[in-house]
């Protein structure tokens, strides 16, 4: 029945026991469908793209929706039966009068974009035998209110919800590992709880979501560029110190008053932590002791900083190109500071160092002076001895030492 273009009902008898690949393809004037009881698969491209489709009755003994089963169809409502365990990929996408899905217990996979594209769809139910949900599977469902991943489901997947703009709750009831590449982009989010198992936050995985504040585990390893830009509400961040990869921008854009709490885990704050961040403030846990390269470089919004009181190494263009603080104390254990660290600072004129300090690297406090003002270094007292040549060949005009410092 390949594009019957008039063909306006069908109803496949018990008797069938195959319904093929593109069966009613393009029967772009069909109504109602029935399934008969003994088919146990509904295949590729079934339906595709019959466009005055609104009814669909699926036979009991089905076991899988095949992939663009049902795409660009008409249907306002599904319901599958107990017997279905798989919807194939982009099954259903493109019924844009979709507003009701009722899955039973069964269904172990919704594979890839299996209802992309369904913008009036409101209301799903989320059986708990659901294992696997696929790339794009609810992407631009910009009805969809609220989402419950069931216990089973460990990945949310690329796209999964993007762009589900009206989505502001997501309820976690298993433990998810890996978050995709846009899986939550332009959402309605408020909150989310990120558990205490999540590996990976992928590129642009939150972007454009109403998120306050978050807490991410002491197991997060990656998280990727944009993960987190345009969420203007977002104020507060809690991040462990040892995530091993984070991308350019992961948290730009942000509230103007952007907070971060960095806790001790591995007691190094990674390389490129808040690289090109919109953090306002900065708050590390004692223990840490080791500033990363690059790890608060181009923070142009930094304000106010509470260093580790443990700290001993700040690394290579740890706080480079950054904006607004106009003077810094650094704490009284460091013992080295890397190259450009503190490097074309807008407003830096003062820095008080302690007399511990035995490396300080190449134009560590360099300044072009043209736009950037002269910064005065103010060596304190704690052992009361400076190094020999510690600031030889810095870019710098004045130096205070300590009354107190002998040697």
């Amino acid at each position: 029945f390949y594009n019957c273009v008039n063909l306006s009902e069908i109803a496949v008898p018990d008797s069938a026991l195959y319904l093929g690949k593109y069966a009613f393809y393009n029967c772009t004037s069909l109504l109602t469908a029935s399934i008969g009881i003994s088919v146990p698969e509904i295949n590729e491209y079934t339906f595709y793209n019959c466009t005055s489709l609104k009814t669909v009755v699926i036979g009991i003994d089905v076991a899988c929706i095949g992939d663009y089963a049902f795409y660009n169809c008409a249907l306002t409502r599904v319901t599958t039966p107990n017997t279905l365990i798989k919807i194939g990929k982009y099954a259903f996408a493109l019924n844009k009068d979709l507003t009701r899905v009722s899955l039973k217990t069964k269904i172990e996979t919704i594979d890839d974009g299996a209802f992309k594209g369904c913008s009036l769809l409101a209301t799903i139910n989320w059986p708990s035998s659901i294992s696997y949900i696929g790339s794009h599977a609810f992407e631009e469902c910009e009805s969809l209110t609220s989402v419950i991943i069931p216990v089973l489901v460990t990945e949310i997947n690329a796209f999964a919800f993007a762009s589900c703009t009206s989505l502001e709750n997501v309820t976690i009831n298993g433990s998810i590992t890996y978050i995709g590449n846009y899986a939550f982009y332009n959402t309605a989010l408020v909150e989310y709880d990120f558990g205490n198992v999540l590996e990976y936050i992928g590129n642009n995985a939150f972007e454009r979501t109403n998120l306050v504040s978050i807490t991410l585990p002491d197991t997060v390893d990656y998280i990727g560029r944009n993960a987190f830009v345009h969420c203007s509400s977002l104020n507060y961040i809690s991040i462990p110190d040892g995530v091993s990869f984070v991308g350019s921008y992961a948290f730009y854009y942000n509230d103007s008053n952007l907070h971060a709490d960095i806790r001790y885990v591995s007691g190094v704050v990674s390389p490129r932590l808040f690289y090109h961040s919109s953090i306002r403030s900065v708050t590390m846990d004692d223990n840490i002791y080791e500033i990363g390269d690059y790890a608060f470089a181009y923070c142009y919004n930094l304000l106010n900083i509470h260093f580790s009181n443990e700290l001993l190494i700040i690394g290579n263009y740890a706080f480079y190109q950054n904006r607004e603080y106009v003077e810094l104390t650094l704490p009284n254990k460091l013992d080295k500071i890397g190259s450009y660290a503190f490097s074309m600072n807008y407003k830096l004129n003062k820095l008080n160092i302690p007399d511990t300090i035995t490396i300080v690297g190449e134009h560590a406090f360099y300044s072009d002076y043209l736009y950037h003002p002269e910064i005065t270094i103010e060596i304190y007292f704690v052992d009361g001895i400076v190094d020999q040549g510690l600031l030889d060949s810095q870019d710098m005009y004045h130096i205070i030492v300590d009354n107190f410092i002998h040697t």
